[in-house]
């Protein structure tokens, strides 16, 4: 099923960006928001 392949993939994309996200919040947080 190429559709449920493709929405894993999506899946997991979105899940690597959100953690990227939240990472970069943190850095961000941690540098006193010195943007």
């Amino acid at each position: 099923m190429i559709s449920v392949s493709a929405a894993g993939s999506v899946l997991t994309f979105v899940l690597l960006s959100r953690r990227s996200l939240m990472l970069l919040i943190m850095l961000v947080m941690k540098n006193g928001f010195k943007l």
